[in-house]
């Protein structure tokens, strides 16, 4: 909308107001046969959730349509059995569902004050308590799975790929790091440092690090050509193992993160492992990046393996078996989220992601506002970016769960997100005004 024509702001407006306006009549129309037939209207709260999820889904699939997208691809899916996640997600739905309505059948005082709140749109605590439970009860499955996973002792020899542009301030560290991460493994390591296009000394830094190492060998790979992809896709040529990690510049990987990782692949049907990022800590915004890796990596992700559904495992640490990436044609150039991008083509192949809530890894977090914003501006972008490249999961004949169920998902949080700022602008002309509890409140949502 901000970057286009005058007729392609009126057209995209027109269509998400219109399309909203007749998902509503759609909703409004069907109360009323069920009224008409039965005698019972569902409550005004209810049509209010349910036309507001809607309107999210408007935004998310009309920009989705409209927005300058990556272009749709064949995705090569190999159908597997998928009768135990259906079957595990139908009963959390299901216990999440049951919990949250006889919550929120209580006669709770904070559930009396929560409807009160019209910034809440008068949703009570059944409705907040359905996501946590539902997550909670996938995150214990994938815990079980994870521990009762069979592993055994599986050294192959795998190549570590680092795209590097200007990473002389931390090169060292991370070469390091992974030098004893070598050791700790025990089989061979060879690290591939893909300088891409750095003016300082990156390259210098690196080869000496790589040769004061002990236990993981290692060459610096120039790439002029300037892209991350570009380094990922020479790396990726350079790769002479069978398996492959990759791991981001300023990544600091565990001592344990190769040994804990490799072994799972002596499961043939596992395609790809990662863990969990955690902040250096000390910075602006790390306290923050915490929660959020703990929530996001360490919760939400570990959960969706308990359904095989991990779509993306971050590109910050993460294991392939080499020949999938190659099969898949290399990493995407040109758009954001490439990491997510393999992940999730690689799950349609029919293999698993695990996410291993033990393999913990330092990332760095932005220390500056404008840095933060770049940087979770790419992160938004690469939700529709994937998902327009990978619609072929979306609209396809094949009912996989990541197509039908988490993409949407996804997009459809993505333009709850997005609410986040006028909720805030909406709460403070509310808090300006008085919070009086008998105005209807209509001017301010307006205007927020």
């Amino acid at each position: 909308f901000s970057l286009g024509c005058v007729r392609g702001r009126v057209l995209f407006a027109l269509d998400l107001v219109l399309t909203f306006l007749a998902g509503c009549a759609v909703f409004d129309l069907a109360n009323a046969a069920v009224h008409h037939v039965l005698g019972a209207s569902l409550s005004l709260h209810f049509s209010a959730i349910a036309s507001g999820l809607f309107g999210f889904a408007v935004y998310a699939f009309k920009l989705l349509e409209r927005g300058l997208m990556p272009a749709r691809i064949r995705i090569t899916h190999v159908p597997i059995r998928q009768a135990r996640s259906w079957l595990r997600l139908g009963a959390v739905t299901a216990v999440a569902g049951a919990m949250s309505g006889w919550v929120g059948q209580m006669d709770l005082a904070v559930g009396a004050r929560m409807r009160q709140w019209t910034l809440l749109g008068g949703i009570g605590p059944g409705v907040f308590l359905f996501l946590p439970v539902l997550f909670a009860q996938l995150y214990l499955l994938a815990l079980w799975d994870v521990a009762t996973a069979r592993k055994r002792q599986f050294r192959p020899p795998v190549s570590v790929i680092v795209p590097a542009h200007n990473e002389a301030y931390i090169i060292h560290d991370t070469i390091a790091a992974m030098d004893r991460a070598a050791e700790h493994y025990g089989g061979e390591v060879h690290v591939l440092i893909m300088n891409n296009n750095s003016t300082d000394e990156t390259e210098v830094i690196a080869k000496a690090a790589l040769a004061a190492g002990t236990a993981a060998q290692g060459r610096v790979i120039n790439v002029p050509k300037p892209g991350k992809s570009n380094a990922l896709n020479a790396g990726l040529d350079a790769c002479e193992t069978e398996f492959l990690i990759r791991v981001d510049a300023d990544t600091l990987v565990g001592a344990d993160n190769f040994s804990r990782a490799l072994p799972y692949f002596a499961d043939p049907s596992v395609g790809v492992v990662g863990g969990v990022p955690v902040p250096p800590g000390g910075a602006l915004f790390d306290r923050a990046r915490h929660l959020e890796a703990l929530v996001k990596h360490g919760v939400y992700s570990v959960a969706m393996g308990a359904v095989n559904c991990v779509v993306g495992i971050p590109g910050m640490f993460v294991v392939y078996r080499t020949e999938h990436p190659r099969a898949l044609g290399g990493f995407v150039e040109g758009m954001n989220g490439e990491d997510t991008d393999i992940s999730l083509r690689i799950g349609a192949l029919g293999y698993h992601s695990v996410v291993d809530p033990r393999i913990r890894y330092v990332s760095e977090v932005p220390s500056s506002y404008g840095h933060m914003r770049e940087q979770r501006m790419r992160w938004f972008r690469s939700i529709f970016h994937i998902s327009s490249r990978c619609r072929d999961l979306i609209y396809g004949p094949n009912k996989t769960l990541r197509g039908k169920v988490v993409l949407p998902y996804m997009l459809i949080n993505s333009a709850r997100r997005t609410m986040l700022v006028p909720l805030v602008i909406y709460g403070a002309l509310e808090w300006a005004t008085g919070l009086n509890p008998d105005s209807p409140i209509v001017w301010q949502s307006v205007v927020a």
